[in-house]
């Protein structure tokens, strides 16, 4: 399961074994590897422009909170990137770029399916809920919200960022909703469905 502690531990061992600054990985051994050269990591609260600002009730008034400080997130989250960028790492992550074919597997692999409301159509893999064949991630963050989907079959990518407004009260559903229709159109044999 996800949790910012777990990327905390993982991000401090591993630069305590090689000796290097987690950005410096990162960038080394998944940012150039990709191609992805709009994305980075960074503890500050810079962002390249062009930026979609955000804005969140999350401090009881409505406020733009593009620039707050992300150094609370550390390894789990300080990465910022735009959507042309994700779009590429989705494709990335669907095909199992970076891993072996048996890590890539394990990704997807049905093994939460018939526990809790997990079935064959709708699970969660390792990091990824799997829907109707489409891989599905999301993440919220100081007022964003942003959602890729990832097709393998016809290596369709799509990916969605959006900010609250001042009534917001679910951007996910929001997103899963666009989702929803865009696959009705695009893999109508294969469409992504929202839960109830």
């Amino acid at each position: 399961l996800y949790s910012h502690t777990g990327f905390v531990m993982l991000g401090a061992i591993l630069e305590k074994v090689t000796g290097k600054k987690y950005g410096a990985l990162l960038k080394e051994m998944i940012l150039r590897k990709l191609r992805l050269h709009n994305t980075g990591f960074s503890l500050a609260p810079n962002i390249q422009a062009p930026v979609l600002h955000a804005f969140t009730s999350e401090r009881g008034k409505y406020e733009d909170s593009t620039f707050w400080d992300p150094s609370w997130t550390s390894f789990s989250g300080a990465v910022n990137s735009n959507v042309c960028d994700l779009a590429s790492w989705e494709q990335a992550f669907g095909t199992g770029a970076l891993l072996t074919p048996e890590s890539a597997a394990e990704v997807t692999a049905t093994t939460n399916v018939g526990l809790g409301l997990n079935t064959t159509s709708l699970y969660f893999g390792l990091g990824v809920i799997v829907n109707n064949g489409w891989l599905l991630g999301s993440g919220n963050y100081n007022g964003w919200h942003t959602a890729t989907a990832y097709y393998p079959p016809s290596q369709i990518a799509l990916v969605i960022t959006e900010t609250e407004g001042p009534g917001t009260q679910n951007a996910a559903a929001i997103s899963n909703a666009i989702f929803k229709q865009m696959s009705l159109v695009l893999t109508p044999q294969a469409p992504i469905t929202v839960p109830q």
